[in-house]
């Protein structure tokens, strides 16, 4: 890997960690402050919500209830339609969603180390300072 890609992808890495880091920094507040009571509120409207007694309950009952898609579905479901009105709601998903979302930005960012290790970082490629000759096709 060159030491543009390898410069890069610490960067992106960094990146990607701070706001991960701030996501769940604030989720600590909200979920232990104004959370509660508007999940209380949601229920109201959305009875399949009203098993859970804090969005943190709400969370750890997703993440272990992986195989019952239909279940799962309908809790995401009904947070997403309370998103309408409170962005509250998205800030849930948001949660529910984070830590699939940071295994496919692993993956992500380790396919470009990987794709730039062996093709060259666009700068390798695209930063030469000479064209590229481009020769007709003989037949």
């Amino acid at each position: 890997m060159s030491a543009t890609a390898k410069a890069r992808s610490r960067d992106e890495d960094a990146l990607g960690r701070d706001v991960v880091a701030a996501l769940e920094r604030e989720w600590d507040a909200l979920a232990s402050g104004a959370l509660t009571q508007r999940l209380r509120q949601w229920a109201e409207e959305e009875p399949v919500l009203a098993p859970f007694a804090t969005a943190q309950v709400l969370l750890r009952s997703l993440r272990r209830m992986r195989g019952k898609h239909d279940l799962e579905n309908a809790i995401l479901a009904a947070l997403l339609r309370q998103t309408r009105t409170d962005p509250l709601a998205a800030r849930v998903v948001l949660h529910a969603l984070l830590p699939g979302l940071k295994g496919l930005a692993g993956r992500l960012l380790l396919e470009v180390a990987e794709r730039e290790e062996l093709v060259g970082s666009p700068d390798d490629v695209f930063g030469r300072r000479r064209p590229l000759s481009v020769q007709p096709l003989r037949r």
